[in-house]
């Protein structure tokens, strides 16, 4: 008998001994959590600058404050000659660990895309704890100030467009979001073309009670190329790129003949074909354009054939200047040379050193507006025509 308590003693212990201990647990609220990193070079003296936005501990289990008080949001600043030494400069005053794989966004600023961005990429991407899955944005505001900027009602900062892009633009698509994973394959392909949209902080739009409020907007994009900068182009300037882009979700037309307003389109479906012919071995595309659009106003009484017509040809016209703008600062916006290496790579081999990026390349732009829906009121009715129409 006593050996059998023995035995299973024995046993006992050797089960434990197999158990696997907690020796390294760490209290979650002793750890630093970054949530955005931006990057930033100074080419006077010829280091990099990085920033860490951290948030307060108690936004990991809560998404708001109390009543009246404002988010906490720490931003720290560190400077070294690489990316990865600069990051890590942080750590001599960060008190505690330091947890990176909770970061959502990285923020290059403008003069850090100008000194070149594949080395920064390589370094900062090559850290263990770095997602891809980041959203990526450029910005030549003080990054300092674009952590600093607060979510609406004291809610957390990762209520705000540098934590969740997509909220806005699935509403009004000003420009398409990109993740860092995209950035990285889209610099290594040949003839692409890299859109990273711009951040900026409006300081006039919104007021608290009688008080002005920072808030983040969109502003343009900027883009690289081979790793060459080649410039920024604010919203105004490429109106035409939303038609060409069939992941633009919804965006508005403002309807004018004569510079008389008429109405507003909002445009919520879109498919583009890009048709190449070779003239002496030079590509011309010509594009097909079908547009899905709401009415959404109605300021003179038309028919819904008229209002296409108009919404047609104001979207062909956006469409040739935003390429020739494009032309003229030497951007590829609607990718067509990459449309070639893709589709016309025998084509496009003796054109790679020198692509013919000129305002022969785009060739016929055709247009059709479909006006699949008016509201809740016919396409010509009034809102007083459908209020007495229900009241018979």
């Amino acid at each position: 008998m006593k050996r059998i308590m023995r035995s299973k003693s024995i046993f006992v212990l050797l089960i434990m001994l197999l158990l696997t201990g907690c020796w390294d647990l760490v209290d979650i609220q002793d750890i630093n959590y970054v949530v955005a990193v931006g990057l930033d070079y100074d080419p006077e003296r010829e280091i990099y600058i990085s920033y860490a936005q951290m948030l307060d501990f108690s936004f990991v289990a809560k998404q708001e404050q109390p009543p009246g008080q404002d988010p906490v949001v720490y931003i720290g600043r560190g400077e070294g000659k690489s990316v990865n030494m600069s990051l890590t400069n942080l750590y001599k005053t960060a008190q505690m660990k330091t947890l990176w794989s909770h970061v959502t966004t990285v923020v290059f600023t403008e003069r850090l895309l100008e000194s070149g961005v594949e080395e920064v990429i390589d370094g900062y991407t090559r850290f263990s704890e770095t997602r891809l899955s980041q959203w990526a944005f450029a910005t030549n505001e003080p990054i300092e100030q674009l952590f600093a900027t607060p979510a609406f009602f004291n809610l957390s900062t990762l209520l705000t467009l540098l934590h969740k892009p997509n909220e806005i633009l699935e509403q009004r698509t000003f420009s398409l979001a990109t993740r860092l994973k995209d950035v990285v394959i889209e610099l290594t392909e040949p003839a692409k073309t890299v859109q990273l949209p711009s951040l900026k902080i409006n300081t006039t739009q919104w007021k608290k009670n009688e008080e002005s409020v920072n808030k983040m907007e969109y502003d343009g994009i900027y883009f690289v190329k081979d790793n060459d900068y080649k410039g920024f182009l604010p919203l105004k300037a490429y109106q035409g790129m939303h038609w060409v882009d069939e992941r633009t979700e919804r965006y508005p037309i403002y309807l004018e003949e004569n510079g008389e307003g008429v109405g507003v389109l909002t445009v919520e479906g879109i498919k583009v074909k890009k048709k190449a012919e070779f003239v002496a071995g030079q590509p011309i595309y010509h594009l097909d354009i079908k547009l899905e659009a709401q009415l959404l106003e109605l300021l003179k009484e038309m028919e819904d054939h008229e209002v296409q017509k108009i919404a047609e040809k104001i979207v062909k016209k956006q469409v040739r200047e935003t390429f020739l703008t494009g032309v003229e600062k030497e951007i590829d916006l609607y990718g067509l040379e990459f449309e070639t290496y893709v589709n016309h790579y025998r084509e496009w081999e003796p054109l790679k050193e020198d692509f013919p990026l000129q305002e022969q390349l785009l060739g016929e732009i055709n247009v059709e507006v479909e006006v699949i829906h008016s509201g809740l009121l016919k396409f010509n009715q009034s809102a007083e025509e459908a209020t007495r129409h229900k009241k018979e």
